[in-house]
């Protein structure tokens, strides 16, 4: 896993590492899973426990993940959502991105974007 040299107090965990960014602390880890896919999670949450903005994301794409990967935030049903840590504790936003390619078709293609 390559760690972009602009973050700071870099600490590896068994699967990754957590790391600072100006007001940002960043998680990152990497792992095998269920779908037998290799994938990336990277969240951000904000110093001051504010909800991470999109720009924070766009940070946590462009450090974590880089520039020429696809990443997703994922929006599931809200009877799989998952809050840890929310409503004034921590506030996180996720990102994930597929190591083996990407899992979505191209949206480009047909005119949808």
């Amino acid at each position: 896993m390559i760690i972009h040299p602009a973050l700071r107090d870099v600490k590896h965990t068994p699967h990754g590492y957590s790391a600072r960014f100006k007001n940002l602390v960043f998680l990152v880890t990497e792992r095998l899973e269920a779908d037998g896919k290799h994938w990336l999670h990277a969240s951000a949450s904000r110093r001051d426990h504010n909800m991470p903005s999109y720009e924070d994301l766009m940070e946590l794409k462009r450090l974590c993940i880089g520039e020429h990967r696809m990443a997703l935030q994922v929006f599931p049903p809200a009877e799989q959502h998952v809050n840890w840590a929310g409503k004034r504790g921590i506030e996180v936003l996720h990102l994930w991105s597929c190591l083996d390619g990407d899992v979505i078709p191209d949206f480009r293609v047909g005119g949808m974007i």
